[in-house]
């Protein structure tokens, strides 16, 4: 039984990128896109600066109109679609 390293290692960081707070994820996932993507660690870092800066940018405003909204569902499967 012949284990390939690299196969496991892309595995085990997608996986164990879920299972913790969002600083685990970002560490598992950025090995997995570097070690079976073939990113670069530039690219994944703006990828991820890019997700950071959106999450900030555009949680906080979503957060206040859906609290304010009275067609929560609506809402809710226009943000699924």
């Amino acid at each position: 039984l012949v284990y390939d390293a690299k196969m496991t290692l892309r595995w085990v960081a997608l996986c164990l990128g879920e299972l913790r707070d969002g600083l685990t994820m970002i560490n598992m996932q950025s090995a997995f896109l570097i070690a079976a993507k073939n990113y670069t660690e530039k690219q994944v870092g703006v990828m991820f600066f890019v997700f950071g800066m959106s999450q900030f940018l555009f949680q906080a405003p979503a957060g206040y109109l859906f609290d304010y909204t009275d067609k929560k569902i609506q809402a809710l499967a226009a943000a699924c679609i």
